[in-house]
């Protein structure tokens, strides 16, 4: 097993591209708005400010309500290399509609880039 520490900064960087990425696979949705959860609650103002003029609009796990948006979430970094990880995440839309993911990440050209996806079952 690999332990490399990671900072928050770093967290948080892998966060945000998971989310850009789980924006772009979701964009033909068209939902009304899109709820994160970042390691179980909700990410804090300075995290949504990263997505300051996203449409649709960024909010928020704990404002999503079924057929309100779609609802993405970040739950554990776990370190493969110093410069790659495995994030383990999802969405929510409603019963019907959600999936646990797992993402490989790695650090390139000085940012964080997903480079493929264990997707799960689809419910």
């Amino acid at each position: 097993m690999v332990r490399v520490f990671l900072t928050v900064r770093e967290k948080l960087d892998i966060a945000e591209a998971i989310f850009r990425y789980q924006f772009r696979a979701f964009q033909q949705r068209k939902a009304p708005a899109y709820f994160l959860s970042l390691f179980g609650e909700d990410p804090g103002q300075d995290f949504l400010k990263r997505f300051r003029g996203h449409k649709p609009p960024v909010k928020k796990g704990s404002e999503f309500a079924r057929g309100k948006g779609l609802a993405f979430e970040v739950r554990n970094i776990r370190s493969v290399s110093k410069t790659k990880v495995e994030v383990s995440g999802g969405y929510y839309e409603h019963e019907l509609s959600a999936q646990d993911n797992a993402y490989f990440v790695e650090f390139k050209g000085g940012k964080w880039v997903v480079t493929s996806v264990r997707e799960g079952p689809i419910a």
